[in-house]
């Protein structure tokens, strides 16, 4: 799995729509949000790609559930918790993961 941020809530729309995970929102410079993803490395470097080069196939309902989703969590000013990872032993330890854009 990778990770993937992204402050374009659109195409982070369009990931959700085909299979990217939203884990977390983190605070940007000033008022900005960022979106950060989890997803298969191959689909999603093929899914910015589409994306990008505007050969993007969505289900417009669906992207606009998602769209209307995130925004519900950027107007309610909700922070998603940092994804953590525990040990065997019950210790937690910081994410390592690789992150784009």
């Amino acid at each position: 799995m990778m990770e993937y941020q992204s402050n374009d809530i659109w195409l982070v729309a369009y990931m959700t729509c085909q299979g990217a995970k939203l884990e977390r929102l983190i605070q940007g410079k000033g008022k900005r949000k960022i979106f950060v993803v989890t997803w298969q490395a191959a689909a999603l470097t093929q899914a910015v790609s589409d994306y990008h080069r505007g050969a993007a196939r969505v289900d417009p309902r669906e992207l606009r559930h998602k769209l209307a989703d995130l925004k519900g969590l950027l107007s309610s000013r909700a922070v998603l918790p940092p994804k953590r990872k525990d040990k065997q032993d019950g210790t937690s330890s910081s994410d390592e993961s690789a992150s784009a854009e």
